[in-house]
């Protein structure tokens, strides 16, 4: 690793844009180690609420879902960013699939233009990820292990409901130490009449919003915290499926054929921290 002071010729769009991106990675990232440091129990109060969410995903033969991180910090450097995710689960075979992408984090990489990207799927062969910053296909020990990593860079989708959907996935949501402490009354979600309550997360530092479809299935979270100066928030949108039938193919996932680029592999990314660039590669 080789440090070097930040230089003009980056440009301002860069740095302002990396540092938007580790500022909300560090936020999120801190976040969910405070809650997956807690052990996951059973919560009094509002417990039952959750707990039938949770039954539902546990339930549903199939699960799959469409989704969008969206988040915002109005403090100094100001930054939105915007993450798209999608996630497959047969429970028969226990063959599983999530992947994100994020245009944000490809503005502040120098010789990688293209939206970063990573998957993490089990094919039935053993769990396994694979990114466009380290583009080898890597086996992992666990699904969990592999979505548990991702947590900070994918905005925290990873860990969100992907883990819901079965105990095999050796995965941890957020949402298994929570319990709702207030109903806020109905409000839609892209049509769907929703169920909107606040959740209480031990050693979660955000105040904690979910909106839960009629099926029990979530359709938005959302988490709003103070980061220094600024008011952090980030919201989650999806779309779930249950029940519906998966193409095999879903589950065979090869890497695109330009994954391995050496410049991709000469300098993965530029990390804005205490002022100074730290360079990777």
């Amino acid at each position: 690793m080789r440090i070097r002071p930040v230089v003009p010729r980056l440009g301002a769009s860069v740095t302002a844009c990396m540092a938007a991106f580790m500022a909300g990675v560090v936020s999120v990232g801190m976040a969910a180690a405070a809650a997956f440091a807690q052990p996951p129990v059973e919560p009094s109060g509002g417990s039952d609420r959750l707990a039938r969410v949770r039954d539902a995903y546990e339930s549903i033969p199939t699960y799959q879902d469409e989704g969008v991180v969206e988040s915002r910090n109005d403090g100094m450097p100001a930054f939105e960013s915007r993450r798209t995710f999608r996630t497959w689960f047969d429970r028969d075979t226990g063959r599983f699939r999530f992947e994100f992408e994020d245009p944000t984090l490809s503005g502040g990489l120098l010789f990688h233009r293209d939206p970063v990207r990573m998957v993490i799927w089990d094919d039935g062969q053993g769990p396994k990820k694979w990114w466009t910053l380290k583009p080898e296909i890597e086996t992992l020990p666990t699904t969990g292990f592999g979505l548990g990593a991702a947590a900070g860079v994918s905005g925290m989708s990873s860990t969100l409901v992907a883990p819901l959907v079965s105990p095999r996935l050796e995965a941890m949501s957020i949402l298994m130490a929570g319990k709702v402490t207030e109903s806020l009354g109905n409000e839609e979600v892209e049509g769907v009449e929703c169920e909107r309550v606040r959740v209480d997360i031990p050693g979660y530092p955000a105040e904690i919003e979910l909106w839960i479809g009629p099926d029990d299935l979530i359709r938005r979270f959302r988490a709003v915290q103070q980061i220094g100066s600024g008011t952090d928030t980030t919201t989650i949108t999806l779309t779930p499926v249950a029940g519906a039938t998966i193409d095999d193919a879903v589950f065979n996932f090869t890497p695109p054929a330009n994954s391995g680029g050496s410049a991709t592999r000469t300098l993965l990314a530029i990390l804005i921290v205490g002022g100074v660039v730290v360079a990777i590669g």
